[in-house]
């Protein structure tokens, strides 16, 4: 043993490949490693956290003891050793571990640079597993048991895809929330859409009989009409939901100050420098802060629905937001190219920070769904989507866009479909067919 340690300090602390590291996972038991990985990792902390090569094999060694171990302390290290301790998790490449990074990323808002640390851990961790993406990633890797730490996690998640538009496949929502006995109770108590793209196809329950055949997210009250919500809010008024979803605030923007790229009306609204930064901090902003100013001379948080950030920067006594921009890569956006869900979300923000009962605007009036093409089909190649029959040359066919996933394509494309199978068609639900037939 003592040759064993020579070897580890030696290889850890000049950084040199020596073979030792290497060869110990041939030459002992995966249990055996995580409780020697561990035992060296307590002397570490025993010794005032002195000899680094000490903490260093829970990556190379460790296990789910050296796992539980990193996540038990990641919140209360300091930022460096956190993302030493992330970078551990990532070598030891468990689904334990894995969620111990998610937990951070999805944890404490007060802890940012390590939450951003741990959303790169999960970026490389999807390349890894060829994924999509992280949000991806986040889908696949869940808790196996439950307590009252995962079920919080758990109700951010759900959040999150709420607030991202996030989408998951449908094989994917079944396998990993409605086969999960963890994440299934809360998704009961929640209003799920089936998705192609941005659009809300349909609304559905777990439990209503109806089962998903494209994307699947958790849908915003934003993204529905207002008599839509008000008859779901009655449908739910007996289930208490994971997260506040139909119970939401919705806020719009009325039309002369939507065509604009600055906010400005709430500069007149005082209530104090520390009554917006409270609130604020609770509902994720960052603070701007210049050393030459001595303080927070503004406030900044992302919108995932647009890829953008807001920005807000207080009036000159710093007693109320003087003005709001919303940037991206390009510049200021205007107000009405913004997602409604950007728009809804950062109202509220707003309209809570500065402490006053909300005065909505009625909603603009709902972009119009795309067109359902109608038309003879050319040839006879065409396929049915809901029967998979072919569609006879010259015979009506009606065009729809929805997701495509092929080897070489993954987008939106135009499908096709029998007028009589119209029914099996989510994106036809509530269209009049008859009414579509006579353009042919």
């Amino acid at each position: 043993m003592p040759t064993i340690l020579r070897g580890l300090k030696a290889e850890l602390d000049k950084q040199r490949p020596l073979g030792v590291l290497a060869a110990m996972p041939h030459t002992f038991e995966r249990d055996s490693l995580d409780g020697f990985a561990l035992a060296l990792a307590q002397a570490w902390q025993e010794r005032g956290e002195n000899q680094r090569w000490l903490f260093d094999t829970l990556g190379p060694l460790g296990g789910e003891r050296c796992v539980q171990f990193i996540s038990q302390r990641l919140e209360g290290w300091s930022h460096q050793r956190a993302v030493q301790g992330i970078d551990h998790l990532v070598r030891i490449g468990s689904d334990e571990a894995i969620y111990a990074i998610i937990t951070l990323a999805l944890g404490n808002r007060t802890l940012g640079a390590r939450r951003h640390s741990a959303f790169g851990a999960l970026d490389i961790i999807a390349k890894q597993r060829d994924l999509a993406d992280r949000d991806a990633l986040i889908v696949a890797v869940y808790p196996k048991r439950g307590n009252a730490k995962v079920t919080a996690t758990q109700r951010v998640w759900l959040e999150y895809l709420m607030l991202s538009g996030s989408r998951m496949s449908a094989a994917a929502f079944r396998r990993h929330v409605v086969g999960n006995p963890v994440r299934v109770p809360l998704a009961e108590t929640l209003l799920w859409a089936e998705c192609a793209g941005d659009r809300v196809l349909r609304t559905f329950r777990l439990g209503d009989g109806y089962e998903p055949q494209q994307d699947v997210g958790v849908v915003h009250p934003a993204e529905l009409a207002p008599e839509e919500v008000d008859r779901l809010r009655r449908a739910f008024a007996n289930t208490p939901q994971a997260l506040l979803q139909l119970e939401r605030p919705v806020f719009w923007l009325a039309q002369p100050e939507a065509r604009t790229k600055a906010l400005v009306h709430f500069a007149k609204r005082r209530v104090g420098f520390y009554a917006i930064q409270t609130v604020f901090d609770q509902r994720g902003w960052a603070g701007e802060n210049d050393e030459d100013m001595h303080g927070t001379v503004g406030w900044s948080k992302h919108f995932p629905r647009d890829h953008a950030y807001a920005f807000a920067t207080p009036n000159e006594t710093l007693g109320s937001i003087g003005k709001v921009e919303v940037r991206d890569h390009a510049g200021p956006r205007v107000f009405d190219t913004l997602h409604v869900v950007t728009i809804s979300e950062l109202l509220w923000d707003l309209e809570t920070a500065h402490g006053r009962a909300v005065e909505t605007a009625p909603p603009p009036t709902a972009a119009a769904s795309p067109p359902v093409v109608v038309e003879r089909a050319k040839s006879g190649r065409s396929k049915c989507v809901v029967c998979t029959n072919a569609i006879e040359k010259d015979a009506v066919r009606l065009g729809v866009e929805r997701t495509i996933e092929t080897p070489s394509f993954t987008g939106l494309g135009l499908v096709w479909i029998h007028p009589d199978c119209a029914a099996g068609a989510p994106e036809l639900a509530g269209i009049d067919i008859a009414a579509l037939l006579q353009r042919a």
